[in-house]
């Protein structure tokens, strides 16, 4: 029997999420919400654990689930800061055009939690909710699908002669 090393698995499978949330943010930016980084964040999370840990058991799915599912929320949330970041420089010429140094200003994040707060906000977002979580959904389920078959034990058949 193979040793799997959990812990080692978990460090590795962060890689997914990071690089799924930064390709949802780069396609969120030309206007695109594409199943593809919600499956790169998927496939890498059980990718990167299955290289690390050496194999896929059930445990494995107690980190691999919260990952995908964190990074999913967090990768739509970066696509709204990302549309925030834009807005708030497009109103504010004397602003810090660099996003980075806007990330770290309470003007901003000001702007964005009296945007948050406004109805018509999230009503602009409506419909990109549910076509993201659609996504998402048919994103993760074909890196889901691979852990959840790999962690099954496989049922002995008697052959027939």
């Amino acid at each position: 029997m193979n040793y799997i090393n959990h812990p080692r698995g978990a460090f590795f499978a962060l890689l997914g999420p990071v690089v799924g949330v930064a390709a949802w943010v780069l396609l969120w930016q030309v206007n695109v919400v594409a199943a593809i980084s919600a499956f790169l964040l998927a496939w890498l999370t059980v990718k990167m654990y299955k290289l690390g840990a050496g194999g896929l058991d059930a445990k494995a799915l107690h980190v691999i689930l919260p990952y995908i599912a964190i990074g999913a929320l967090v990768a739509f949330l970066g696509g709204m800061a990302a549309d925030g970041l834009r807005v708030y420089a497009e109103n504010n010429p004397g602003a810090d055009q660099n996003w980075f140094a806007l990330l770290g200003t309470t003007d901003f994040w000001n702007f964005m939690w009296l945007s948050a707060a406004d109805s018509a906000f999230w009503q602009g977002y409506g419909t990109d909710i549910i076509i993201s979580i659609a996504f998402i959904a048919l994103g993760t389920y074909v890196g889901v699908r691979e852990a959840v078959m790999q962690t099954r034990p496989t049922a002995y058949v008697q052959p027939r002669y």
